[in-house]
């Protein structure tokens, strides 16, 4: 199986609440807390032991700029935050993933082949480095052993 379902569900969650925020506004606020990768123990379990996924968070976090892994009470903190702090927000999608969206983007190479890389937007341009550091926490992953 792919992801393609995943990613489509995610998509239309997104769309969902841009749209909520537009229709229901003023009387109701609606964001979205979008989480990176949390230490759970559903997590835990798709790793063979607890070695390999200690591994797999030290990698990850070694890729991210916070250097830390998310757990759970990273993301309620901000959904409390939504709830009882955030009295000027709406149709907002909140990422909780210690700001590995700000460095993971779809990138072509000189082949056309799309690799997921760093964009560096004052370069213009993928580092291979730091795709072969994304590309080693992705094949540490049980679930994405052997993909490219």
């Amino acid at each position: 199986g792919t992801s393609t379902a995943y990613v489509a569900s995610k998509g239309a969650l997104n769309a969902m609440t841009l749209a909520l925020a537009r229709s229901l506004a003023p009387a109701i606020r609606v964001n979205a807390v979008a989480p990176g990768l949390v230490d759970t123990r559903w997590h835990i379990d798709r790793f063979a032991d607890r070695a390999a996924y200690e591994k797999f968070l030290e990698t990850y976090k070694a890729s991210v700029p916070l250097a830390k892994v998310a757990n759970a009470e990273d993301v309620a903190d901000t959904a409390i935050w939504l709830l009882e702090g955030a009295a000027h927000i709406t149709g907002e999608i909140i990422m909780v993933d210690g700001g590995r969206h700000l460095i993971q983007h779809v990138c072509r190479n000189h082949n056309g082949a799309v690799t997921i890389g760093v964009h560096d937007v004052a370069v213009g341009d993928c580092h291979a480095h730091d795709f072969d550091r994304f590309s080693e926490i992705h094949h540490l992953h049980p679930r994405m052993a052997g993909r490219q």
